[in-house]
């Protein structure tokens, strides 16, 4: 029987020991070991294919996994505390403590007065090795029948499948009552050469009705050495990893943030409390914060939508950002040294400089209240402008369809019978549209999201497309599989040395320049002789279109809506519930 995975939360119970992990105030059992028994190491909770093939073996494989990253920081202190990346892949990393501190390298303790200014630097490293595998499914994990059986049917085809656990069990163990239950059960075909082959693979089962993606397996950590630089740029100390520990803030220049994404940039940021820099996925420097989930909270809020919001768009905010912070914990990459990071990939977070005493008082009016659906806090995700529509869940993510995260009309006024997954000419006038939506009407906002339109050249088109997709110079692109908002979902590029379909919104608005989002006309531009010269797009929203809009939902609280009736039109038939014991 394959075992089962725990995350207790317990402010009684004193482990026999400290493990180096990331998820403060929890617990990991079901094991069959003692957290403090295995050299303070843990590899991660959510890769346990090493117990679930040779449970026996799990001490020596994880002890072989020196350096490793770690996610489940024990302690007997609540509230929950989660590892925050701030940014990765850097070379060098430079801060300042505010007040009197201390750095910890390896066995050597270096004093910080308030006003001092360091620099790490990057020395050597290896990235992680990874191997890329299609996800067939996430089976919910009390329905492993089921995951047997597709197991099963994919080797009777003549694949080499694997199963396993993924997510966590997070309950409160004074009263036993589970808070949520995020396992499910991964069915993964076998490993592919390469990134590109596994995404390949990914469109040929998309065409037998399967909703794929690509889960990257980790073979062996990163590892890496970097150095302490003090302000008169003598070298101090060298060592795998760097410990920042503070009373106070430490600012963090130049924090790059929002790669891959339009408004990728750089930043100084302030946080509270420690910093760890650790060799991340990559083998370079990779820099996080820990912190408690409200405060987590309060930091996100403004970083995610305006201080200056009525206070009910702040109240849905909050709920739906802490929503969505428990629901996704025990599902990120498990090369990163974090649990979530801090760009709009997952949350933004921009430090304790943005944080804003009347987003604070939003979130502390709805202090620990989740949305919930069944027996599962909801993994409320959101994005800044739905642009009228919303998404389904499915239609974004390989994820099973979810009854709360249907795509919805966000108008003040009926639109009519409009297929926009179905008919251009329907989206065409859709589009033109540019004044009943909720997020269009808000007074907070500038509405310069509701509607867009951007144009690329051909050499801009081309080079962004093959920077992952090797098809030439491009020919076309053509819309295959829309979502029920329109989104695009599926794209044919043909070009001068093959052709390709891409796969996910996020994926073709990266291929095509970084557009705000994925719901858009293709218009190809064209000289005198007929030869297309490049692309506009005309298009509306900004970001993935599932679950909250933040614009609409301040049009909304504009409106008189409270943040309750907000939060049940996005996430239909959601309670709202205070969880109790976290």
């Amino acid at each position: 029987m394959l075992p089962e995975y725990f995350i207790v939360i317990s402010n009684r119970f004193r482990p026999p020991g400290a493990c180096s992990s990331v998820l403060g105030g929890l617990l990991l059992l079901g094991l069959g070991l003692a957290p403090g028994r295995v050299q303070g190491r843990l590899l991660h909770a959510r890769d346990p294919e090493a117990a679930v093939e040779n449970q026996r073996d799990f001490r020596s494989k994880y002890r072989a996994a020196a350096g490793f990253p770690f996610r489940a920081r024990l302690s007997t202190d609540l509230p929950l505390r989660i590892r925050l990346g701030i940014m990765s892949g850097q070379g060098r990393i430079e801060f300042r403590t505010e007040a009197n501190s201390t750095i910890q390298v390896g066995s050597k303790t270096f004093r910080s007065p308030a006003g001092s200014r360091w620099s790490i630097l990057h020395l050597e490293g290896s990235a992680a090795v990874t191997r890329s595998r299609a996800l067939l499914a996430r089976v919910p994990y009390g329905h492993g029948a089921e995951a047997r059986r597709m197991q099963q049917d994919w080797e009777a085809r003549g694949h080499d499948v694997k199963v396993f656990p993924m997510g966590i069990l997070l309950t409160d163990r004074r009263s036993g009552r589970r808070l949520n239950d995020s396992r499910c059960w991964f069915v993964t075909l076998e490993p592919e050469v390469s990134w590109t082959a596994a995404w390949n693979r990914c469109i040929e089962l998309t065409a037998q009705g399967v909703n794929p993606t690509v889960y990257e397996e980790m073979v062996s950590a990163p590892s890496g050495r970097m150095a302490l630089v003090d302000q008169r740029g003598k070298v101090q100390a060298r060592g795998s990893s760097v410990e920042i520990q503070s009373p106070g803030e430490i600012k963090v220049y130049r924090v790059e943030h929002d790669q891959d994404l339009p408004q990728h940039g750089y930043e100084d940021r302030s946080f509270q409390g420690n910093i760890h820099v650790d060799v991340g996925q990559n083998g370079k420097l990779a820099v996080s914060t820990s912190l408690d989930l409200e405060s987590y909270i309060k930091g996100v809020v403004p970083s995610e939508i305006y201080a200056s919001d009525p206070m009910e768009t702040i109240k849905a905010q909050a709920v739906a950002a802490r929503s969505e912070t428990l629901a996704g914990l025990g599902f990120s990459n498990p090369a990163d040294p974090y649990d979530i990071c801090s760009d709009q990939h997952c949350q933004a977070y921009r430090g304790e400089d943005h944080r804003s005493p009347r987003t604070d008082a939003g979130v502390a009016a709805t202090r620990s209240q989740v949305l919930r659906y069944g027996d599962t806090i909801l993994n409320a995700v959101y994005s800044d402008t739905c642009g009228g529509r919303t998404e389904n869940l499915e239609k974004v993510w390989s994820l099973p369809p979810h009854p709360a995260m249907k795509g919805r009309w966000d108008l003040s006024s009926d639109p009519g019978a409009l297929d926009l997954g179905g008919s251009e000419a329907d989206l065409r006038r859709f589009l033109d549209e540019t004044s009943a939506g909720y997020c269009s009407r808000s007074k907070g906002g500038d509405g310069r999201h509701f509607r867009w339109i951007e144009s690329r050249t051909l050499a801009q088109i081309t080079e962004t497309v093959n920077r992952r997709y090797p098809v030439g110079q491009i020919l076309s692109l053509t819309p295959v599989e829309r979502g029920v908002s329109g989104r695009l979902r599926r794209l044919k590029v043909i070009g001068t040395k093959g052709e390709t379909v891409i796969f996910k919104e996020l994926a073709i608005r990266q291929a095509l320049g970084g557009l705000k989002s994925a719901l858009f006309l293709i218009e190809p531009q064209k000289d005198n002789s007929g030869h297309t010269t490049g692309f506009t797009f005309k298009g509306g929203g900004w970001g993935h279109g599932v679950g909250l809009c933040q614009s609409g939902a301040r049009g909304r609280a504009e409106a008189g809506q409270d943040y309750r009736t907000i939060l049940g039109h996005y996430y239909q038939n959601a309670t709202i519930e205070t969880l109790i014991g976290y």
